[in-house]
């Protein structure tokens, strides 16, 4: 059973998914991972950026030694597999506040060239997200406080907004802003960005092009209707990982 198989460690994906047929038209090659090691397990999201790597956030590479990848499909269950046995993360991640929460998966097998993500890398002359923006994320992560640490049989979307760095500071104390941001979709009948969808990729349309804003850092593990999510600023990393990938 795939879901058994979860207890060991998988790194599952989506290809060109399209997040949100009525209100965009950006592919988004989405990956999920699930990882284990040390007897503990947990899981979480990426996103291919070459054939070979997969920008995910730290929390999910730290304290796991290996990885599946798996692709080809919005449901879990008609996924393929590749493995990952190494990655980096970020020489500055802080465990106990997840700043500069990034880290990048090191592919044994190479990604299918189709499922590179669309998405640029927020390079512009303003700053990457602005207050107020609204993103896309997509992915298997769970969907109610309720559900076993398992992922969702198929992907979902969910639609935050940016917010103030006064807001983020209200909910995450020792945030770094330079290197953080946070969003929110306050909407009653939205999903809610929970447990399973770290790092999972913020999408922001900006100037008609669609940037790879963020990555989802710290989550809900209740899936509160009043809680905000911070999100990893890509903008700040855009040199460590494109040193780290040899994208240079």
């Amino acid at each position: 059973m795939l879901l058994a198989t979860l207890l060991g460690c998988l790194l599952l994906g989506i290809v060109n998914a399209n997040i949100i047929a009525s209100r965009s038209v950006a592919n988004i090659n989405q990956v999920f991972i699930a990882c284990s090691g040390n007897a503990t397990f947990d899981f979480g999201a990426g996103i291919p950026i070459t054939q070979k790597y997969v920008l995910t956030v730290a929390s999910l590479i730290r304290g796991f030694n290996n990885w599946n990848v798996g692709y080809g499909s919005s449901q879990i269950a008609r996924l393929t597999y590749i493995q990952s046995s190494n990655g980096f993360i970020h020489p500055n991640y802080e465990a106990t506040n997840e700043n500069h929460n990034i880290g990048v998966l090191v592919l044994d097998t190479l990604l299918p060239a189709s499922l590179i993500t669309s998405l640029s890398f927020p390079q512009f002359d303003v700053s990457i997200p602005r207050v107020y923006q609204e993103g896309t994320i997509v992915g298997f992560g769970i969907t109610e406080a309720t559900d076993k640490p398992s992922p969702s049989p198929s992907w979902k979307s969910v639609y935050p907004s940016v917010v103030s760095d006064d807001s983020c500071q209200k909910q995450f104390q020792n945030v770094n802003l330079i290197s953080t941001f946070c969003a929110h979709d306050s909407h009653s009948e939205s999903k809610k960005v929970c447990e399973g969808d770290r790092g999972s990729a913020l999408a922001i349309s900006h100037r008609g092009v669609w940037v790879l804003a963020g990555l989802t850092s710290t989550v809900s593990k209740t899936c509160a209707q009043n809680e905000i999510t911070s999100f990893v600023r890509v903008e700040t990393y855009v040199p460590w990982i494109k040193s780290v990938t040899g994208l240079l």
